[in-house]
């Protein structure tokens, strides 16, 4: 992490100088007396190729900070704040009941609720118990992770 934040601040001046070109070549500034006025002779003009070239470095040197950015981001303690395991909130069943009305029944850890939503808002209906059948338990997915799912899959088409 420490090397990337060096490389990082070494990087910075570098694409700042690269970006600005010749923009502090062409102001009028008095050193020491001379002047750094564009002379009076033709200017040079630059091959395709070479403006072709600087273009497609500045590009590079732009999307390697990005994805350098993202890498540390990914690595960085922020990105596991929430875990993936700590989703309680379920959808254990849904009904529509009409053009843009669904009830819902919603479990969140132990509690469950009936909800429905309607173009005017999302209202709570009421609480409801556990069912003593396991109409609801069967629908839910199984827990596991997505490999042992598809494995499962695969094991029972055989």
């Amino acid at each position: 992490m420490m090397r990337l934040r060096f490389a990082l601040v070494l990087l910075a001046p570098a694409l700042a100088l690269l970006m600005a070109g010749d923009a502090f070549s062409a102001t009028n500034v008095m050193i020491y007396g001379a002047t750094n006025a564009p002379s009076m002779t033709a200017p040079s003009s630059e091959s395709l190729g070479g403006v072709f070239i600087r273009m497609l470095g500045a590009m590079v040197i732009v999307l390697a900070l990005v994805l350098g950015a993202a890498w540390a981001f990914r690595r960085s303690r922020l990105f596991r704040l929430v875990g993936a395991n700590s989703n309680h909130l379920r959808v254990l069943e849904s009904k529509s009941i009409g053009a843009r009305h669904t009830l819902h029944v919603v479990e969140y850890g132990e509690q469950r609720f009936l909800i429905a939503d309607t173009p005017t808002g999302t209202n709570l209906i009421a609480p409801v118990s556990t069912p003593t059948g396991t109409a609801l338990a069967e629908s839910a997915p199984p827990p596991g992770t997505f490999a042992e799912k598809l494995r499962a899959l695969l094991d029972g088409k055989k």
